[in-house]
């Protein structure tokens, strides 16, 4: 192989003329022409003027310094470099251009050729680093403007592909800082519109930013989508403890919006998001329709502490004056949902596991006034399970069996007598509370008698409610058991003391008496 000598390079060359304005006219020049075959990272000589790649891959190439441009042997003119995609696959096999170590290329760390039949022209600053002098992206491929840096429109960007193609509109490519600097917001593309458009009627709205995508047709297969938001967290490195956001939706309101109060006179809706599905007259025995579906997948290999469908999280420092909900499932029109909430297997499988729980929570306690409230609901049934256990709309409940909670111990009760107190008593109890009912049963000693007289008074576990038909109390049955005498008990409305006496209404009180009486009342 020939030893290049001079450093001129291994290029094609075209030899001519370059005009450099009247003064100096024209001046021989020459065109070293580079062809890239190979994929990778290509180095460029300092005589080359034109780049041609032809590679089935991802190329980049490394410029030399602009500032020993004109220093090469054979190099008669400060001339431009063109980088040419001549493989017509630079729309998939992105080509990226990068300059010499510590210049730039427009200000920017590198530049890249992104469209099929794409092209750029770099032209040397004297002080080191490259500016763009053009890019193009030829008609036959859809045809268009590429901007390049420091470019600015005014009126109506119109985009029109080749009609009857797949040649794409618009292609953006764009590679970050790989070191530094640390920022607290940043956005590779912005769109900032100051909306003050009048919109009639109120309903009708102005949108930032529309896509229609027009499907159908005979030639039409397989699933379609107007958007398509990627996030990719694949490149490993110090990215950590941070969110990874696939699409960010959000709306502010500082300012009021023609609302008096937030009652009658509340006005103005704000909607971080909205999604709409419908299906117009003609659009007939289609399988599902849904407003959305989140789909989270943890794969074999990967592991996470929790896997959450959807998050509904509170923020700020207070609530809605009236209703605030996390939840609201509602209805326009006539036609109102058949379920609220369902669990199905639809989708092929169960979709809570063996073990899992229907509606729950995480463990953790806190105090909310309502488990669930449908009180204000007319249900036929409020409630049905499994072995036919049912709860019906008159809170009648139908049961193969039912497990009552224990009995508990009262403790120790007072006991005394309306006319004196004894020298000894004792009472104790058990009792079972349902909703408001209670049941009991109390035994009560009058060991010594002492002053003692009149009725005999032991509390109960609760106090009492108004009675049976508003009446004014509860009676109960009970016993002396030291003679097996019927005694009299009652307990009157409000209060929680049951009172004892014979059954012709006199005392029952004796020295060593044991009393039992059983019951039960509607607490209060």
């Amino acid at each position: 192989m020939t030893t290049d000598l001079d450093k001129s390079g291994p290029f094609t060359k075209r030899a001519g003329t370059t005009y450099l304005g009247p003064s100096i006219g024209a001046v021989n020049s020459q065109t070293n022409v580079l062809t890239i075959t190979t994929t990778g990272i290509t180095n460029v000589d300092l005589n080359v003027t034109q780049i041609q790649v032809n590679a089935a891959g991802l190329v980049s190439i490394q410029l030399p310094s602009s500032l020993d441009r004109t220093t090469a042997p054979g190099t008669f003119v400060d001339a431009p470099i063109t980088i040419t995609d001549i493989s017509g696959a630079a729309g998939t096999n992105i080509i990226t251009i990068f300059p010499f170590a510590g210049e730039l290329i427009a200000g920017a760390a590198s530049a890249l050729v992104s469209s099929n039949y794409g092209a750029v022209v770099l032209a040397p600053i004297t002080t080191g680093g490259w500016t763009v002098l053009s890019y193009s992206t030829p008609a036959d491929t859809g045809g268009g403007y590429v901007a390049k840096a420091g470019d600015t429109m005014t009126g109506t960007l119109l985009i029109e592909p080749a009609f009857g193609t797949l040649t794409k509109g618009l292609t953006t490519n764009q590679v970050g800082p790989f070191t530094g600097p640390d920022l607290s917001d940043w956005s590779y593309n912005q769109i900032t519109i100051v909306d003050e458009t009048s919109m009639i009627p109120a309903s009708a709205y102005s949108t930032g930013f529309r896509v229609y995508d027009l499907i159908g047709g005979a030639n039409a297969k397989g699933a379609k989508a107007a958007g398509h938001f990627h996030t990719i967290f694949s490149i490993p490195g110090a990215f950590t403890d941070a969110d990874a956001i696939g699409l960010i939706g959000s709306i502010q309101a500082s300012v009021e919006n023609g609302g008096t109060n937030t009652g009658a006179g509340a006005k103005g809706t704000l909607f971080a998001s909205s999604f709409s599905a419908q299906m117009a007259a003609g659009a007939t025995n289609y399988f599902v329709v849904s407003g959305g579906e989140v789909d989270v997948a943890i794969e074999t290999g990967a592991s996470c502490q929790l896997r959450l469908g959807w998050s509904i999280v509170a923020l700020g420092a207070l609530q809605a004056d009236q209703e605030d909900i996390a939840v609201e499932i509602g209805c326009v029109g006539s036609a109102p949902w058949k379920m609220g909430i369902a669990f199905t297997s639809l989708h092929g499988s169960p979709p809570i596991s063996a073990t899992g729980t229907l509606i729950g929570t995480d463990g953790v306690n806190i105090t909310v006034a309502n488990g669930i409230d449908l009180s204000a609901f007319t249900m036929t049934n409020f409630l049905k399970g499994p072995a036919g256990f049912l709860v019906d709309g008159a809170a009648n409940i139908t049961a193969n069996s039912l497990t009552l909670p224990a009995w508990t111990d009262t403790g120790a009760l007072a006991i005394n007598s309306s006319g004196g107190a004894f020298t000894t008593a004792s009472a104790t109890g058990r009792y079972i509370k349902l909703g408001k009912t209670c049941s009991f049963s109390i035994q009560g000693t009058v060991t010594v008698v002492g002053g003692g007289a009149g009725t005999i008074n032991i509390a109960l576990p609760f106090v009492s409610g108004v009675g049976p038909g508003g009446g004014q109390g509860y009676v109960f049955s009970g016993m002396r058991a030291n003679d097996a005498i019927t005694l009299s008990c009652h307990v009157d409305a409000n209060v929680d003391t049951l009172i004892i006496v014979m059954r012709d209404g006199t005392s029952a009180i004796m020295a060593g008496g044991v009393y039992i009486i059983t019951g039960t009342y509607e607490t209060a």
